[in-house]
């Protein structure tokens, strides 16, 4: 948050009266990243009706937040101008098309593609969650086909496909108005692997720089094992040769992505069951592990609070002929009553030893036994 000379909050995201978006769209691991919220504080700082320039460079994120930004975008009364200056990919290219005017700039790239998650569960969970990834990829379609005129269908196909777009290509396209020059921009820290068909020179800048997600953004306790925020140290003008560029296996790394969110949830489970208040309060313990992404450590000091709050309840007075109740002494007097039910197997008569008895005879006799 910063103030002005006034005193009065100013957004973070307004810089000599231009709205820059600059960094990954909703939460990100390495803390570049920009909000609906702060977008809408930023909309409201600028004046309903006033024109605002809007510069924007980054990987992608939230769909979600991407589609809360544009509905701001396009709520706001004055005219919107969206100056893409490096990139504009995934959740990013949703809300570039906002613009009333839409300018590449010189190297940019715009990238449009179905949307994407992370799942856990069984054939059920599995259905349930395409019909909802079509369901939010048809809402962007239709995003898509405002500017551009084209058919949602054709906008699906684009999707479907992972498009890049450089300036021109997007004004044929209809994805932009223009294009236009630009001082070049650094890239934002972001898994570009993370796009099947990224540019080669996006991945291994990625792979140069370690930026990987080690688990998936879904929630608390995954993202406090993220990897610290990485210095940038390669930019879009120090692309490497195709000698240099390693091909990326995109269904390793989600595969290790999908191993290491597993072993994290495991990792949380077992600090929480083997709590010492685990057991007092089982059923409060198991609600925050299933449905909150609350830390390990969250819940155990929850569960600590929580039986310190409750009332003093007198233990029940112990029951005549309860096990639980009548402790050590019932049961071993049980144990005893039931040994003196058992079957005799008999003594021989040589120096006290068993010779078999009448159990030992017979099995003896059917298996061919010493007689």
């Amino acid at each position: 948050m910063m103030w002005s000379a006034k005193g009065k909050v100013m957004s973070r995201l307004l810089i000599n009266g231009k709205l820059v978006l600059y960094g990954v769209v909703g939460f990100d691991f390495w803390d570049e990243c920009f909000t609906a919220n702060e977008v809408v504080e930023a909309l409201a700082e600028v004046g309903g009706d006033e024109d605002i320039d809007v510069l924007l460079n980054s990987p992608g994120g939230d769909a979600f937040a991407g589609i809360a930004i544009y509905n701001a975008l396009k709520a706001h009364g004055g005219n919107v101008t969206i100056s893409i200056d490096g990139m504009a990919m995934s959740a990013a290219s949703l809300l570039a098309m906002a613009g009333d005017e839409i300018v590449m700039r010189e190297g940019a790239l715009l990238m449009i593609h179905d949307p994407m998650t992370f799942a856990w569960g069984n054939a059920d969970d599995m259905s349930k969650i395409v019909a909802r990834l079509d369901k939010i990829a048809d809402q962007m379609a239709g995003i898509y086909a405002r500017p551009s005129g084209k058919d949602k269908a054709d906008c699906r196909q684009i999707m479907k496909d992972e498009t890049y777009f450089d300036g021109q290509e997007a004004v044929e396209a209809g994805f932009a108005h223009r294009t236009d020059e630009a001082t070049e921009t650094d890239l934002i820290a972001f898994d570009y692997r993370t796009y099947s068909k990224a540019p080669e020179h996006l991945k291994l800048v990625a792979k140069q720089n370690n930026w990987t997600f080690e688990t998936p953004p879904v929630s608390q306790s995954a993202a406090s094992a993220a990897p610290p925020r990485q210095k940038k140290e390669i930019s879009m003008s120090g692309k490497p040769q195709a000698a240099d560029v390693e091909a990326v296996d995109l269904d390793k790394v989600k595969a290790e992505a999908a191993t290491a969110a597993i072993k994290a949830d495991r990792e949380r489970r077992q600090v929480v069951t083997s709590c010492e208040d685990f057991n007092q309060n089982r059923d409060l313990a198991e609600h925050l592990l299933n449905t909150t992404d609350l830390s390990a450590e969250d819940i155990v000091a929850s569960l600590s609070h929580a039986i310190k709050a409750a009332p003093n309840v007198p233990e029940p007075e112990p029951k005549p002929g309860d096990l639980a109740n009548d402790g050590a002494a019932q049961y071993a007097a049980s144990r005893s009553k039931a040994e003196q039910k058992q079957p005799d197997l008999g003594v021989g008569a040589t120096g006290g030893k068993p010779e078999g008895g009448r159990l030992l005879a017979r099995a003896q006799k059917q298996f061919g036994g010493a007689k």
